[in-house]
């Protein structure tokens, strides 16, 4: 999540926190000891980086390297419990993604070349909301989704409301900058 001080590691702080919950409350999947030491190295590089003016940076390789261990924790606990629904841990930076790709290609960008059209950019630098606010909201959208996903089956209707209603702010929001997409 480039460009934002503390969105990548508080947002992998709370996945793996989740994750050490349901590895010790609900199915153990992973010796928790190897999660233990994921939460220690996540809080000393967030000590470094969640901050107005960072000194430590995790760049493109910080990012990968902490992508792969949350998807081989997620993977883990899904071949576990065989329960897709834990997919969903990656919702708010999913959805973010997603709806990025799908406006970029609304308007016909080159989705690999460089943008700041993703909706944690959109709040930073077009709605005025500090790097630790988005970071901080990022962060508690997902936890309180995880509470929602650990709490609720797949197959109640309901478990994909939350989900819904993120995507109708994130569209109502974007609309506001003129950034939604819009079906001709």
């Amino acid at each position: 999540m480039d460009g934002i001080n503390g969105i990548t590691g508080i947002y992998s702080l709370i996945l793996i926190i989740c994750l050490s919950y349901v590895n010790n409350f609900i199915t153990t999947f992973i010796e928790e000891d190897f999660i233990i030491t994921i939460i220690l190295s996540v809080s000393v590089f967030l000590f470094f980086n969640f901050r107005k003016k960072a000194i430590c940076f995790g760049g493109d390789v910080g990012s990968v390297g902490i992508a792969f261990l949350l998807v081989f924790f997620t993977g883990q606990l899904i071949n576990t419990t065989y329960d897709w629904k834990y997919l969903f841990f990656f919702s708010i930076y999913g959805l973010d993604t997603i709806y990025t790709i799908l406006f970029r290609l609304s308007k016909k960008q080159n989705i690999f070349e460089a943008h700041k059209l993703h909706f944690f950019q959109i709040l930073v630098y077009q709605t005025g909301f500090s790097h630790l606010q988005v970071a901080a909201g990022y962060a508690i959208s997902q936890l309180l989704l995880n509470i929602w996903i650990i709490n609720y089956s797949a197959s109640n209707p309901l478990f994909y409301l939350p989900i819904l209603f993120l995507l109708v702010i994130m569209h109502f929001i974007r609309k506001k900058q003129g950034l939604a997409i819009t079906i001709k």
